[in-house]
């Protein structure tokens, strides 16, 4: 295999090594910083050309890596008003660049089979302790880590062991893909003339006489059309539509209570307010179904007051704040919807306990196990039950990326996996960390599920909801307040009553989990630094290794101190010297050559060992 294609691949495998780290540190732009050893080693050879393109690309790339997400008026104001959140980044970005630049230096010249092999079990050790006590979502780039260093090793291998090693190296890289792979989703579909039920992310919309499910997983792909479903006319504003709530997580579904399968009459007053204590405003809406039959749970935001229908009585499921209008498909509502305000909210406290059922802050016990650190983190510095929960959505924000397209597994932990090994998945997986470590953290929280805000047509004051609006989000227990929304999934509006509002700044004394990920770091450029200190002897080929074995075969020589190559040829009988004498050069230049032996001196080499070899065998007359 070419030089060339070899430093490439080596570029690539130190690339494993930083990208999780990376993604773990909360950097702006992580992809930048791990990329770099693959863009240098692009970028390699010889020229002042290329060294001028290495220099600039590196210089980019750290500047990237390390500017945060924001237009140039917000720099300037971030220079003006440095913000601790802000500077942190910029240093683990700058610590994590130079970590990569150090790890080039280091990768770029393992050429040898000893050093290839010390590099590979140093960041495999590395990778799966920090994967092990820190949560670093490290499990598939050291599996390709494995994999693409095995191959590496293999190919400096003897041919005996070269195809094995070659064939090992694919089976980690095949776990790697197919970690990386999501499963195919199920794409919904819906028709006029289709009776089924459409039940993704919660949502309950169905052409016959329905019940919100019982259970809904979100442990499952999902895969939401762009098939229009309502319409909300008189909507002074966009706003999140909710349909019902669940308090009951199992681990890998949420689960209504037993009572949400016991309806009651639907006669005014209806829902009891969620949240009190703040203004609100009069909305008369009308919602229209654009299918026929009946329409599944009423969707609605803030308290309804009163129903307007041409059907018959409805009824109420309490537990879940649903409603119901069996054979409509056309409804008004007159709901009172809260201005909240950030003042407010930051004036807040914690709930008493009393006030709040158990269900609302438990934890399935194994899931506690796996993330009471991280929630234990994300407290430190005992911050308002608001502040806290910004807090959290930020972390979501900034340590997760929202992929509508994602596929979890269907089977294991969703939300572990999710906070500490993917980092990738959609509303519902957001919305359920958001909750669960929201709960550890003594704040209940409860699952809400419904429809993000859709287009709006704001000449008409009408919202028109699709499909693909289909959307769950979170309700904390504030004290005077009740309870309030909050969407912790990335770009979506902080507070669902009023989306305009722009998420509350967490506390700045609150710390981000990035100490244990820059000591990790720290520890790694000191290990290369010493591997680099102590192995500065040039390691053989294969070829040139058998030689030399062959060589100390035919020149025995005992003694406490390993003798030189020199020393054992001087002390055999002067007939053997002058035999072995060209292959003494080979290996002398081999070991301490400026540069290493040619394919022919090397053969040469190898038929006098071999006709050696054969004049000792033969019998003496």
């Amino acid at each position: 295999m070419k030089a060339r294609t070899l430093l490439w691949l080596r570029g690539a495998w130190l690339c494993l090594l930083v990208w999780p780290y990376a993604i773990a540190s909360g950097v702006p732009r992580p992809l930048a910083v791990a990329s770099l050893p693959l863009i240098l080693a692009l970028l390699s050879g010889e020229g002042n050309l290329l060294f001028a393109l290495r220099i600039a690309a590196a210089l980019a790339i750290g500047a990237l890596a390390s500017l945060p997400k924001v237009s140039w008026q917000g720099l300037q104001q971030i220079w003006l008003n440095p913000d601790p959140r802000v500077l942190t980044a910029f240093v683990t970005s700058v610590l994590l660049w130079f970590t990569a630049l150090l790890g080039w230096q280091v990768f770029r010249d393992a050429t040898s089979r000893t050093r290839l092999l010390w590099l590979w079990l140093m960041g495999t050790v590395v990778l799966g302790l920090n994967h092990r006590f820190w949560g670093v979502a490290a499990d598939v780039p050291t599996l390709a880590f494995i994999g693409i260093g095995l191959f590496l090793i293999g190919v400096l291998e003897d041919a005996a062991i070269r195809w094995p090693l070659a064939l090992a190296s694919l089976l980690p890289l095949l776990g790697a893909v197919l970690g990386v792979l999501p499963a195919p989703a199920t794409p919904a579909t819906l028709s006029a003339q289709d009776a089924r039920a459409l039940n993704l992310s919660g949502l309950r919309v169905a052409v016959t006489p329905a019940m919100l499910p019982r259970q809904v997983n979100i442990n499952q792909p999902v895969a939401l059309p762009t098939t229009p479903l309502l319409s909300v006319a008189g909507a002074p504003r966009p706003a999140y539509w909710q349909e019902a709530v669940y308090n009951r997580f199992s681990g890998s579904a949420w689960i209504a209570p037993a009572s949400a399968r016991t309806p009651t009459p639907l006669t005014p007053p209806l829902l009891q307010p969620a949240a009190t204590g703040f203004p609100t405003s009069i909305w008369n809406v009308r919602v229209t179904q654009f299918f026929p039959g009946s329409i599944g749970p009423l969707i609605y935001t803030g308290t309804p007051l009163a129903i307007q229908s041409d059907g018959g009585a409805g009824y109420e499921v309490p537990a879940s704040r649903a409603l119901y209008l069996p054979g409509v498909s056309a409804y008004g509502l007159t709901l009172a919807v809260p201005r909240i305000t950030e003042s407010a909210l930051l004036s807040a406290s914690y709930p008493s306990v009393v006030n709040v059922p158990p269900g609302d802050l438990s934890v399935p016990s194994s899931l506690r196990k796996e993330i009471a650190p991280l929630a234990a983190r994300l407290k430190a510095g005992n911050p308002g039950p608001w502040q806290l929960a910004a807090h959290i959505a930020q972390y979501l924000d900034t340590h997760e990326a929202y992929d509508p397209n994602f596929s979890p597994s269907s089977r294991g932990d969703p939300i572990g996996r999710f906070l500490l090994r993917t980092h990738r998945g959609y509303c519902d997986q957001f919305s359920t960390a958001f909750i669960m470590l929201a709960r550890l953290d003594g704040l209940p929280a409860r699952w809400v599920v419904g429809f993000a805000p859709g287009s709006y047509d704001p000449a008409t004051k009408t919202q028109l909801l699709l499909a693909k609006d289909a959307h769950s989000w979170a309700e904390v227990y504030l004290d005077p307040y009740g309870w309030v929304p909050i969407d912790p999934t990335p770009s979506a509006a902080s507070v669902p009553t009023n989306p305009s509002k722009t998420p509350v700044a967490p506390p700045a004394a609150a710390p981000r989990p990035q100490g244990d990920i820059l000591a990790a770091l720290i520890v790694l450029a000191l290990a290369t630094g010493a591997y680099l200190a102590t192995h500065r002897r040039r390691t053989l080929p294969a070829r040139v290794r058998r030689l030399d074995r062959a060589f100390q075969k035919l020149c025995p020589l005992s003694t406490h101190v390993p003798p030189t190559l020199r020393e054992r040829f001087l002390a055999q009988p002067p007939a053997l010297q002058e035999v072995l004498w060209p292959v003494l050069l080979v290996l002398e230049q081999a070991r301490y050559g400026e540069t290493p032996p040619g394919d022919a001196e090397v053969r040469a080499a190898e038929e006098t060992v071999r006709s050696a070899r054969a004049a000792q065998r033969e019998p003496r007359s």
